[in-house]
């Protein structure tokens, strides 16, 4: 074992462990904390199930004038019941199974240098990490974004579901199939028109207590599969071999085969 990854599983073994603390305790206390479990997904639900029988998808206080932004209220763009739609006669497993499974992939893809294994642990620790896994906040969904994102480019803009944390969406701007897909998406929000004036209304209305800081818990989350990306073995080798003489090239890939 050499020195990188001896410093990497030494400094992503405490966050593991305090990790599996955590949800060691969430099992053992699970009748207090069971009501917790999928209340996010339970609301994006019920409300897009209350716009599809043809009435809003906000909340009518956000409408109705200036409120305080509190647990329940909906800030999610039009455009996020192109996701939400489709999960209402979908199994309610796949909303945590898919966005999970691809993030998980494509992290184990980049193959992560060891000294990007204490980053990595420290943000699946992340109290807030955990709290959307259980309650199956949408933002699971960007996070999945942004992973394929980093492969693919242009799966970032599904970042902008969640537009608080727009800068993450950036990621692949310098492809032009990102700027085919946010053409995209800007073709597929006017299917909802109608509902651009209620959102605006709903912004304007809204005070935030947490500011601009408002999804600042949530960026760990989304630090993951950046940061797999970002210390990823497999990205360095495939710019190594980018970087090669062609003759060097090909004669590391004779050699190979």
């Amino acid at each position: 074992m050499d020195r990188r990854t001896t410093i990497g599983i030494l400094g992503a073994a405490p966050f593991v462990a305090l990790w599996v603390y955590e949800w060691i305790q969430i099992v053992l206390h699970w009748d207090n904390i069971s009501w917790f479990l999928a209340v996010d997904y339970q609301l994006y639900m019920d409300a897009t199930r209350r716009w599809l029988e043809g009435g809003s998808f906000y909340l009518p206080h956000q409408l109705a004038g200036s409120y305080v932004l509190t647990l329940g209220d909906i800030l999610y763009p039009p455009y996020s019941l192109l996701l939400f739609v489709p999960f209402t006669v979908l199994p309610a497993v796949l909303w945590w199974a898919i966005p999970v499974a691809i993030t998980v992939a494509i992290v184990i893809r980049h193959r992560p240098a060891p000294l990007a294994w204490p980053i990595l642990a420290a943000c699946l620790w992340w109290p807030e990490t955990n709290i959307k896994l259980l309650t199956g906040n949408p933002v699971l969904w960007a996070m999945a974004a942004l992973a394929a994102g980093t492969v693919l480019a242009w799966p970032s803009v599904g970042v902008l579901l969640k537009l608080s944390l727009f800068p993450f969406a950036l990621v692949g701007v310098w492809r032009r199939s990102w700027w085919i897909a946010l053409a995209g998406l800007g073709a597929l929000s006017l299917l909802f028109l109608p509902l651009w004036p209620d959102y605006v209304s709903v912004l304007t209305n809204s005070t935030n207590p947490s500011g601009l800081a408002y999804s600042i818990k949530e960026v760990p989350l989304m630090l993951i599969p950046l940061f797999a990306w970002i210390g990823g073995v497999s990205r360095r080798e495939r710019a190594a071999g980018a970087e090669q003489p062609t003759g060097v090239a090909e004669a590391s890939s004779s050699a190979i085969g």
